[in-house]
């Protein structure tokens, strides 16, 4: 028998995952929770902002800990994770196409739904929905999502390409449609990255345990493409940052 206590108690690694809302990220969370017996501390300051939380952070300084989160690049982000003893910060994105018919999905989700206030309105992703959204045909709802949170996501990218080399230690882009391609090899090299031992018994014992994650994939990959004018959008967007075509388009 082997004990995840006695192999990773004493690491001290603050593992942070920092992504694009709908990459998988909770589905890697959980299983990295798993592999380590880490525990999840949640470093953003709010559900509605996602950004680190200062107190939080001075306060897990020395400790092992997971934790995903949407924030996008800044100088007040890599201070907050340098501030952390040994972070390893994985950046996780995925292409714009399935991240915009992942937030549809979400959008119609009873989660989304029961967060609107008062006067009818939601902000999920860095974009505000208003009730009226529902009453729009698919196309327009996808029309919507590419217009207003298409251009955070780029954000996001071109953000911690920027912000990411002020990090103290080395970073891991970890793109969501080649770690599912081969998700064994790259969890152990997501485990090598973070500095932890390859134990390959904890390895299948993790990857084969089921977590109540639904992970963010198309059943009918008919139903998920993006017409013409669309994909034009998403094209006209890229245009200014043209090394990203390729990443995320």
């Amino acid at each position: 028998m082997f004990s995840k206590f006695k192999i990773f108690n004493n690491m001290n690694r603050q593992i942070l995952i920092v992504c694009m809302p709908k990459t998988g990220s909770t589905y890697i969370l959980k299983k990295l929770i798993h592999y380590t017996n880490f525990e999840r501390i949640v470093v953003r300051a709010q559900p509605e902002i996602q950004e680190f939380d200062e107190k939080v952070i001075r306060k897990s300084i020395f400790k092992n800990l997971v934790d995903q989160i949407h924030v996008q690049g800044s100088n007040f982000a890599v201070k907050q994770i340098n501030t952390l003893n040994n972070p390893k910060v994985i950046i996780l994105y995925r292409k714009l196409s399935e991240i915009i018919f992942s937030f549809r999905d979400f959008s119609h989700s009873e989660e989304m739904r029961k967060n609107f206030d008062k006067k009818g309105y939601v902000s999920i992703f860095g974009s505000i929905f208003d009730k009226n959204y529902y009453s729009l045909d698919k196309n327009d709802q996808l029309n919507f999502i590419i217009k207003y949170s298409v251009p955070q996501l780029i954000y996001f990218y071109v953000s911690w390409e920027k912000f990411s080399k002020q990090i103290k230690t080395k970073v891991k882009w970890l793109d969501y449609d080649k770690f599912f391609k081969d998700y064994k090899n790259e969890f152990i090299e997501l485990i090598k990255f973070c500095e932890l031992d390859v134990n390959k018994n904890l390895i299948e014992t993790t990857l084969g345990f089921k977590h109540n994650t639904r992970l963010n994939e198309s059943k009918n990959i008919n139903e998920r493409n993006l017409n013409d004018d669309q994909k034009n959008e998403i094209i006209k967007l890229l245009k200014f940052y043209p090394n990203l075509k390729q990443k995320l388009f």
